[in-house]
């Protein structure tokens, strides 16, 4: 399982996800950057753990969409120090991937890290995912809002 996090849309995101297959549920570690994926019903504003997400086509309407992925460069788990590198990694990539400043953009975003769980059979997943304030509607990359 991987720890999730949800920001509140009124705040600045800081948080937390994880999961791929051509739709259907999808492994947080498999995900690919420009997927779109639906938050299951256990996902809320609190930290979550997650193992999988739905995958959905894109120009359906979804949760969110996959923006970046890397593998932490941690070699011992350490739960703060990994949250504070996704933050930064997800923050670094918004703007390359919207096309807008995250501080400028109505989109926010939330981050999908390992859990201990998961960092013990080899999960070193780092990945970030774009939400809106409602369901989003085709990709938002280069969307520039």
């Amino acid at each position: 399982m991987r720890a999730a996090i949800v920001p509140s849309l009124a705040l600045l995101a800081l948080p937390v996800l994880t999961g791929c297959s051509l739709f259907g549920p999808t492994s947080v570690q498999e995900f690919t950057v420009g997927e779109c994926v639906n938050l299951t019903a256990d996902v809320t504003e609190e930290s979550t753990e997650v193992g999988e997400l739905p995958v959905v086509d894109c120009a359906e309407a979804h949760d969110a969409e996959v923006f970046h992925v890397t593998d932490t460069s941690l070699t011992e788990f350490d739960e703060d120090a990994i949250t504070t590198e996704a933050d930064l990694a997800c923050y670094d990539a918004f703007e390359g991937y919207v096309g807008i400043a995250y501080e400028e953009s109505s989109i926010y975003y939330t981050l999908l890290y390992p859990t201990q769980e998961s960092w013990d059979i080899d999960d070193r997943a780092i990945v970030c995912l774009l939400l809106g304030a409602e369901q989003l509607t085709g990709s938002l990359e280069g969307a520039g809002i």
